[in-house]
């Protein structure tokens, strides 16, 4: 039922002990069944009841009692990471709060991010993964998240200077270019927050 499983490590972030859990599911029922499946996998793999609790025991030793959970919605205008890397990747996550402005619509949102993705984010070779989710359920219904997968901590600087290029390639009119960011950025508040992240290869599913 986890069709996929990412953790991730402090970088630059505001605390350098957190850490992230990312689990991927095809279904919010899923969610459920994964939990009740890890339970029964769990005594396969220790059968003795002592042993079992001995060992979560020792894991949760590494953990304080603070978690947060937050379910986000992937959305469609994603790039996929094609190759998996024996060494730990970047993450870099920009979450954003986005809106609806007045006389917009879902589908337009879609529209102009699906446009960038395709003219600009799958064209940049830096950029070796992309993925944009909106709130499912959480704290804040405007979080609108997006992680960016890079090789090298250096690797972002560069992304965002070959975006620069290729968004002129892709809009060579300034008035059409301008038009364009200036219509995608009225669904959005202008508030982001930055978080990087480095990957876990070994614990990665």
């Amino acid at each position: 039922f986890i069709v996929s499983s990412l953790v991730l490590l402090h970088y630059f972030t505001a605390d350098n002990s957190e850490i992230k859990i990312v689990s991927g599911f095809s279904s919010w029922e899923n969610i459920e069944k994964a939990e009740e499946r890890s339970n029964e996998l769990a005594k396969q793999a220790w059968p003795d009841k002592d042993q079992r609790t001995a060992f979560f025991k020792k894991q949760s030793s590494y953990y304080t009692n603070m978690h947060s959970d937050e379910i986000n919605s992937p959305l469609s205008f994603a790039k996929p990471v094609t190759e998996a890397s024996a060494e730990p990747l970047i993450f870099y996550v920009r979450n954003s709060h986005a809106d609806i402005p007045e006389g917009g619509t879902q589908k337009e949102f879609g529209d102009l991010m699906t446009e960038y993705t395709e003219k600009v984010i799958k064209k940049n070779p830096t950029i070796l993964g992309y993925y944009p989710n909106r709130h499912a359920w959480g704290s804040d219904g405007r979080d609108f998240i997006e992680a960016f997968v890079f090789k090298s901590f250096g690797d972002i600087e560069k992304a965002l200077k070959e975006n620069t290029e290729l968004e002129k390639a892709a809009w060579p009119d300034e008035a059409v270019r301008k038009a364009y960011f200036d219509k995608i950025g009225k669904y959005f508040t202008g508030f982001h927050a930055d978080y990087i992240y480095r990957s876990v290869p070994e614990l990665s599913k």
